[in-house]
């Protein structure tokens, strides 16, 4: 059971390859799957960071969800914002039935 305070949406790759007339590569395009309740919880969140003199914000959250995600690439909604993510890790806690996301 997990404690619902935002959505989380497999990141779905459309169309790509080639195009059996030409033979020249169809552009890739992306969209987005069904919302799936999840429960976010920020790990790591640094609005200072730095890289070659350009600012950036560095976070990481830890995700919990009750069905499997295929997707390399997610996008979070939660309380107050709405982020793509790549997935870092996933680990699956068989004795509670949830998986575990590293974003």
């Amino acid at each position: 059971m997990i404690i619902e305070n935002g959505y989380l949406e497999e990141k779905i790759k459309v169309g790509g390859g080639l195009d059996p007339v030409t033979h020249m590569p169809i552009k890739v395009s992306y969209s987005y799957g069904e919302k799936i309740p999840c429960q976010i919880r920020q790990v790591k969140y640094d609005n200072l960071a730095n890289s070659s003199g350009i600012d950036y914000i560095q976070s990481s959250y830890t995700v919990l969800i009750e069905s499997d995600v295929n997707s390399e690439a997610i996008r979070l909604t939660g309380e107050g914002f709405t982020r793509e993510f790549s997935i870092i890790r996933k680990n699956i806690l068989t004795r509670v039935g949830l998986i575990k996301l590293t974003v």
